[in-house]
């Protein structure tokens, strides 16, 4: 991971990480890995139907068994093969993981934003992925124990954005990516 330049998009469910990655990617001509991919490979192999629900049950078991380490060395791979520099990491969900991941790259080298946004949001853009989610679910969600906890993410956050639902919040990211990229790819006199 050390040839590499990290972004981390970390936040709640449905607060917008996916989309700004798919942006950012297309933006900066940067290789998006989505941090569920190793565990929906696992889910297929084992015959069953890839959706929230599975994908949630065999990270959580794998990461019971083998650590939050493990979940990084899953990534890693996939990481050191990307064609581009900048690697855009999307989704990881636990403070534990997104801190073993900036142990592996340097602070110079990674950046994380979090992304912040209302439930209103969450819900219409949980429903435009096709899944109909309450109010309920997603408070329920919010409120799991602190190693699952997004303001534990947001606060090891190097900026966090808020999603309104309009275009200003993907503004928002590529101008703080824009600045942090600046900073390592101007060479210095």
């Amino acid at each position: 991971m050390q040839d590499h330049l990290l972004l981390h998009l970390v936040g709640a469910a449905y607060c917008g990480k996916t989309t700004a990655c798919q942006h950012l990617a297309e933006q900066f001509h940067g290789t998006r890995i989505s941090s569920s991919e190793p565990f929906r490979v696992m889910v297929r192999e084992a015959g069953r139907k890839v959706n929230r629900q599975t994908l949630s049950d065999t990270a959580e078991a794998f990461r019971e068994k083998h650590g939050v380490r493990a979940v990084v060395d899953l990534l890693a791979p996939m990481i050191q093969q990307a064609p581009t520099r900048l690697v855009i990491v999307d989704g990881v969900r636990y403070p534990g993981t997104l801190a073993y991941f900036l142990q592996l790259s340097p602070r110079m080298k990674s950046r994380v934003i979090g992304v912040r946004a209302s439930y209103d949001v969450r819900l219409t853009n949980a429903r435009k992925h096709g899944t109909e989610l309450t109010l309920t679910h997603l408070i329920r969600e919010d409120m799991l124990p602190t190693e699952h906890s997004t303001n534990d993410l947001l606060a090891m956050a190097d900026a966090v954005v808020e999603n309104d639902g309009t275009e200003t919040f993907l503004l928002d990211i590529v101008r703080h990516v824009e600045a942090w990229l600046y900073t390592h790819i101007t060479p210095t006199p």
